[in-house]
């Protein structure tokens, strides 16, 4: 659930207030991606919403409004078919209902500072939620219905499935798919089987699974989530609860996915840290065929990156890392392995590669950096690496580096800026 590459999102703000449109907007704007667009008053959100010029991927809506107030309001905006959050300062029971009837993905109440976390973490989940997989499974057709049309309300990518068999398929052509909605009495395979299955391959961390039913079998909630479920919900159930309960397990899953990255990826960079290294080189590397291509193994060092942080500072020695970075991660292949091990020092590891082009290709390498430069306070820096290479056979990555950090060591003693290449047979 990376947010890379999100594209601009335009969101509709309909509030009279300039002090509580000014705090949402504030507050919002933490998602750099969002673009706001604020209108006062119901006429001035219909001339927004009409005009062909705008796309809009959701609306925030206050429910009282100098022209309208209430559920007119909303009955208003849901004609232009852009999904719909509500915020008010009192709440009804039967006007929540009323909302939910007519298409709202969620309201907030009118407070203090959690009200506007709220405000953000539920646009920010609707947002993002497009680019989310959700798994339907249930063998009645209503069933599929009215689960599908409330996912899609709240943005989700959804697919079908009409039995567990047909699931087991269908997160087979979509491996991608983030969460699984699976009913528990179904013919073929029913809930428990489903996902027992599923458990054998996809762990709660990277899969949410929900279990969905009107069973009033006693124990039921208790007994999918001993077997691996991530959470229950009886029917009939309100959409309410419904999507507190998505974007929960939807947002346990991104958590995991950050600490993750935390854990495996340099802060800096993003390229990949030491450990991660060689956590994914160790499988690449074991039980490698001698008798094919042996590895490469590369150590890349940026020269004088001490002299650059001591004559610009630590902010402008982080720019070159970061830029260096990305002239890597950009000429190399995507089946090679990149990181940053500590530093200002980068390693290499590559399988399948020409051997008599090995030199050819780290020397692009060297000179894709050397053709960089950066501007700071009129002065121009121009980072330059040196880079040290070995080709040869080895299950070991850190034992590959050694050799390849013996050969940095040289290109460095030659002068920088240079490639030293070596090979197991010398």
């Amino acid at each position: 659930m990376s947010l890379k590459g999100q594209g601009v999102k335009n969101i509709l703000l309909v509030e009279d207030s300039k002090y509580f449109a000014a705090v949402i907007m504030q507050t919002l704007s933490r998602m750099e991606w969002v673009n706001i667009h604020w209108a006062s008053d119901l006429v001035e959100a219909k001339e927004a919403l009409s005009n062909p010029d705008n796309k809009f991927h959701l609306t925030l809506l206050d429910l009282s409004l100098p022209d309208a107030h209430g559920i007119e309001i909303v009955q208003a905006i849901t004609n232009f078919n852009v999904p719909i959050v509500v915020f008010t300062g009192t709440f009804d029971l039967q006007l929540s209902k009323s909302m939910f009837d007519l298409g709202v993905v969620d309201y907030v109440i009118k407070g203090g500072k959690a009200s506007f976390e709220y405000i953000y973490s539920v646009v920010r989940r609707v947002l993002i939620n497009q680019d989310i997989k959700v798994l339907i499974v249930d063998d009645t057709k209503i069933g599929r219905i009215l689960l599908s049309e409330m996912c899609r309300r709240y943005q989700l990518n959804v697919i079908e499935a009409c039995d567990g068999e047909d699931a087991l398929q269908k997160l087979k052509e979509n491996p991608d798919i983030k969460m699984i909605l699976t009913d528990y009495n179904m013919p073929k395979m029913d809930g428990f089987e489903l996902t027992k299955n599923i458990r054998e391959e996809h762990p709660k961390s990277k899969l949410a699974i929900i279990a969905v039913s009107s069973s009033e079998q006693q124990g039921l909630s208790a007994q999918f989530i001993k077997i691996g479920a991530n959470d229950f919900i009886s029917k009939p159930f309100d959409a309410e609860e419904f999507y507190c309960r998505v974007s929960q397990n939807l947002d346990y899953l991104e958590h995991i996915e950050q600490l993750e990255n935390l854990a495996s990826y340099d802060f800096l960079t993003g390229l990949r840290n030491r450990r991660s290294f060689f956590e994914v080189t160790e499988p690449l590397l074991s039980g490698l065929d001698r008798r094919k291509v042996p590895p490469v193994a590369a150590m890349l060092d940026v020269d004088h990156f001490k002299k650059i942080n001591d004559t610009f500072g630590h902010d402008v020695g982080d720019q070159v890392l970061i830029l260096i970075g990305n002239v890597l991660s950009e000429n190399i292949r995507k089946s090679d392995v990149l990181a940053r091990t500590g530093g200002e020092e980068f390693a290499i590891l590559a399988t399948d590669m020409d051997v008599e082009k090995v030199e050819e290709k780290f020397d692009h390498i060297r000179q894709a950096v050397n053709d960089v430069t950066m501007e700071i306070d009129n002065e121009i820096i121009n980072p330059t690496i040196s880079i040290g290479v070995y080709v040869g056979h080895s299950e070991d990555a850190d034992e590959l580096l050694s050799y390849a950090d013996k050969c940095l060591y040289e290109a460095k003693e030659n002068g920088r800026n240079k490639v030293v290449v070596k090979y197991e047979e010398e």
